[in-house]
């Protein structure tokens, strides 16, 4: 999770506060170190699982409106993960999967979107 919430614009208090339900520290976890490879070679449950976690972060601050969903999803697809991330949204957001489609579209400039507006802060 610590990879999820690198950027300082998805540590929200939300975020952290969901974040500290899995890990103890105060901090966020340390990205350092984290190789997505184990998660393609996963067993389809623990991947499911995984793809699961991160729609929960995705959709856990609202105030992030698209972006967040954006980042999860960045996530999962680096990890392999994100035909599961795609499916465990259309069901955790209720919404259907064209939405979800044009939602994830024109995801890395959203993400972009968000850095630059991190970096005039």
């Amino acid at each position: 999770m610590g990879e999820l919430l690198r950027p300082d614009w998805m540590q929200t208090r939300a975020l952290v506060g969901f974040a500290r339900l899995f890990f103890e520290a105060e901090r966020v976890p340390d990205p350092g170190g984290w190789d997505p490879a184990w998660a393609r070679t996963a067993s389809p449950s623990i991947q499911k699982f995984l793809a699961a976690v991160l729609v929960d972060f995705a959709l856990a601050d609202p105030a992030l409106e698209d972006v967040g969903v954006c980042r999860a999803h960045a996530v999962a697809e680096e990890a392999g993960l994100h035909a599961q991330f795609e499916e465990c949204l259309q069901t955790h957001a209720r919404k259907p999967k064209k939405q979800i489609r044009a939602m994830l579209s024109d995801r890395d400039s959203k993400l972009a979107a968000a850095a630059e507006q991190e970096a005039r802060a």
